[in-house]
């Protein structure tokens, strides 16, 4: 079962909670993108208009101040972290509970899931 697709088009970054396997995990409550507020989320690189910049822009299109609703909003380059992707430090930070969801591309869950 893939996790919760709250974006906004196919090609738009997924807000979902991600363990270990990018499956959804129930007990974090996030099933829309409302639920995010007062959640911790993890963002990609601040340069990467994929995996950075638009899920910034989409939470405030649908409707969440980053700074103010969300517990924490943090991107790849504002965390300590040996992993060489952004993405992967996403999913894996999520499924260390250190984040209550996070955003990643379609492709990255894509790739994962057949790793």
């Amino acid at each position: 079962m893939p996790p919760p697709d709250i974006s906004v088009a196919d090609h738009e970054p997924l807000f979902a909670p991600l363990p270990s396997r990018p499956v959804p995990d129930h007990s974090t409550g996030i099933t829309a993108v409302e639920d995010l507020k007062g959640k911790r989320v993890a963002l990609g690189s601040r340069g990467s208009m994929q995996a950075g910049l638009l899920p910034y822009y989409f939470l405030q299109q649908l409707g969440l101040d980053p700074a103010h609703d969300l517990a924490v909003c943090s991107f790849y380059d504002e965390r300590q972290g040996d992993s060489h992707s952004d993405e992967r430090d996403v999913v894996e930070r999520v499924a260390r509970r250190e984040y209550d969801a996070g955003a990643v591309s379609r492709r990255t869950i894509e790739t994962l899931q057949g790793e």
